[in-house]
């Protein structure tokens, strides 16, 4: 058994700052070296761009893959099912995140090159929602910190699409940082 916990901070350039605040936990068990199997909750704190903060409860489950591993490099892949609920509305929404995940270790050191991109697919349109099936895209460039066995932290600059109704796209980009512990 496993156990996740961590938080995650995105930073915005606009007027506001925030764009999200996210606090989860999980558990998964890992069946082979390659597969862990997680199920968890999580808590999203959102700030569009016009200051209206939102709040989330998310249930979540999710399948990490390690694709590939060497001293090198590493690539994994995180299929996440959401079912999200908006405090302010009355209807869930189920989305799909798709994550694949480079590392590059920088050798003797504790550091790695961290690169992800990050597709984001939702199944249903409440009207808090993107009205898209195809809702998101992020990417990330930055640097990973093992800071012990059990924990590591993130931090680097992340770039963001946003599909919103009436056929608008949002473009941001920011600071991401991200502090997972794992048991």
């Amino acid at each position: 058994m496993e156990i996740l916990c961590g938080t995650e901070l995105i930073l915005i350039d606009d007027r506001y700052g925030m764009d999200e605040a996210h606090i989860y936990s999980g558990a998964g068990y890992q069946i082979t070296p390659n597969f862990i199997p997680y199920i968890g909750y999580a808590y999203f704190l959102s700030e569009n761009t016009q200051g209206v903060i939102s709040h989330e409860n998310v249930l979540w489950q999710q399948f990490l893959w390690k694709l590939y591993h060497s001293k090198l490099f590493n690539v994994s892949n995180r299929s996440r099912l959401e079912q999200r609920k908006n405090t302010l509305y009355s209807d869930w929404t189920t989305r799909l995140r798709e994550q694949i995940t480079l590392k590059i270790p920088f050798q003797n050191t504790k550091y790695s090159l961290s690169t992800f991109d990050e597709v984001f697919l939702n199944f249903n349109h409440p009207i808090w929602v993107s009205d898209k099936f195809f809702a998101e895209n992020r990417a990330f460039l930055g640097i990973e910190r093992q800071l012990s066995k059990a924990a590591t932290f993130d931090i680097g600059y992340i770039d963001q699409v946003k599909f919103q109704r009436q056929n608008q796209k949002l473009f941001t980009h920011g600071l991401y940082l991200k502090l997972t512990v794992t048991q």
